[in-house]
């Protein structure tokens, strides 16, 4: 009888596409993938106590890193405890060394024992390097973390690093997946933080796909970065070389916003260089002004500490104050802004929408003065908050590198 039993259930796993392997036929003549080797990783699925929950092709996929529609199918070399729950396919249980082909696998499903809390099993992607398929079972369904198309510029061989836009509401540790890579640079990720470095030479539009995870194995749907790798055609400053921030200080440097200084054929930006309220509010005023030449003269600005203004700063002064930039009755020039200040002045050009209920993602949101937050959450959620390393240091002394890319999204924004 059992043996009649085992007959017709080989019989009912063929008719689907699940084939049953032995170890033997793994080790001799298993198939190499042809295009994609995934590193040895755990793929998280999460799911609700006592409940089914769904497996497909594309949610391992998306987990693994690897490129929608490119995994064809996978062997279950182990399959859950009796305690946690079963693999099911069509009514069927799968056994350990089953081959699943792709189509099958959207039918898979895990069937949870009773109070179970989750369950590991080992599966074979593609004949890759093994993986631990892992599902996390909570009381109730979390918030699905969501992951957004985005568009990244930066010229010829300089690279760019910056944060993916992705959130979650439930505030969870969240890990980005590449599962398509770029044609024409190179790409590490790390955590939610990104560096793209173009080939060298390379230039035109490139693109990659990602995806982002949560703790409790939920996954975003797939989205698309684009890099747009511009041609070189401006100053190169020496001194710049691995800042995160060249790209932008050379754009403003070709608007004549912000210059350096050449010293015979070197060029310098002096990046580490503190950047006063006075020299800010001149370079957001050039920025929203570009007929500067129209600008109005000015013999006194108005402002209690008016003697301490150079002449030639008076007409960028005067015009910050009446658009709103500079608030208050004096000027306090010569002082250091904070990146706080810097933001808050900068967000009175750019009037970027206000925002509601919108998490900042930086590790450091708590240091983020209370007279600031408004504007930090409305560049957030215009996707013009620059912390790549995921800390923002919103007290921390602006300098001519970090005024640069805040200038930067002024401009942009100014031009659009």
């Amino acid at each position: 009888m059992n043996k009649i039993k085992l007959i017709a259930t080989c019989i009912m796993l063929m008719s689907f596409g699940v084939v049953a392997v032995s170890a033997a036929d793994l080790s001799t003549s298993w198939p190499a993938s042809s295009q994609q080797q995934i590193e040895a990783q755990t793929c998280l699925i999460g799911g609700v106590k006592n409940e089914t929950v769904s497996i497909s092709a594309s949610d391992i996929e998306r987990r693994l890193g690897m490129e929608e529609g490119s995994m064809k199918n996978i062997t279950v070399l182990s399959t859950p405890k009796a305690s946690q729950g079963q693999l099911i396919i069509d009514g069927v249980e799968v056994g350990s060394y089953t081959r699943i082909q792709r189509d099958d696998l959207d039918r898979m499903v895990f069937v949870p024992a009773p109070d179970s809390e989750g369950a590991s099993m080992t599966i074979l992607p593609d004949g890759t390097t093994k993986a631990v398929l892992s599902i996390a079972l909570t009381e109730d369904t979390p918030t699905v973390p969501t992951a957004a198309d985005a568009q990244f510029n930066t010229r010829t061989d300089i690279p760019v690093t910056d944060r993916l836009p992705v959130s979650d509401a439930g505030g969870q540790q969240l890990t980005c997946r590449v599962t398509k890579q770029p044609a024409k640079g190179t790409l590490t990720v790390e955590g939610t933080t990104f560096t793209y470095e173009p080939y060298p030479g390379e230039k035109g539009k490139d693109t990659f796909d990602y995806c982002v995870t949560d703790e409790n194995g939920y996954c975003s749907e797939q989205a698309t970065v684009t890099i747009q790798v511009e041609k070189f055609d401006g100053v190169s400053f020496s001194d710049m070389d691995g800042n995160a921030n060249r790209y932008a200080a050379e754009k403003l440097s070709q608007a004549g916003v912000m210059t350096g200084e050449t010293i015979g054929s070197v060029s310098l930006f002096d990046p580490d260089r503190a950047v006063t309220r006075e020299e800010f509010a001149v370079m957001l005023t050039a920025l929203s002004n570009p007929d500067t030449s129209a600008m109005a003269a000015c013999v006194n600005t108005g402002l209690s500490d008016d003697d301490a203004i150079p002449t030639w700063e008076k007409p960028y002064i005067s015009a910050a104050k009446q658009s709103g930039i500079l608030a208050g009755e004096s000027l306090n020039g010569s002082e250091v802004l904070t990146r706080a200040e810097a933001l808050v002045m900068a967000d009175r050009v750019t009037q970027t929408q206000n925002a509601d209920r919108v998490p900042l993602g930086l590790q450091d949101a708590a240091e983020v003065p209370e007279w600031a937050t408004q504007t930090y959450m409305n560049w957030e959620n215009a996707g013009m908050l620059y912390a790549p390393t995921g800390s923002a240091q919103p007290n921390e002394p602006l300098t001519r590198d970090y005024a640069a890319s805040i200038l930067w999204q002024v401009w942009q924004s100014v031009e659009q």
